[in-house]
């Protein structure tokens, strides 16, 4: 970060990386239960994916930590931002 040339490399680098990402539908939209429960849900979800790949949790844990994710308002946070993309298209 020091050498005067770094902002024109990551720049070209950042730009290459940024066309290849997909742009979030629900950019804008809003779901309550994502505004109540996301940022536990995320957390565990996190937790759990790191758990597996320090070898803290076997791979066979991906299955329920979905399941709880979804259960405990996954599901609900999707619906919600199903229902917000149906009424949002002109």
């Amino acid at each position: 970060a020091s050498s005067p040339e770094y902002a024109r490399v990551i720049h070209r680098d950042v730009s290459v990386i940024q066309a290849m990402g997909i742009q979030n539908p629900v950019v804008g939209l809003y779901s309550k239960t994502n505004a109540q429960r996301a940022a536990s849900l995320n957390q565990t979800m996190g937790d759990g994916l790191l758990a597996i790949i320090f070898g803290r949790a076997d791979l066979s844990s991906l299955d329920q930590l979905v399941k709880d994710w979804r259960s405990q308002g996954g599901d609900q946070i999707r619906s919600e931002f199903e229902q917000a993309l149906q009424t949002s298209k002109p």
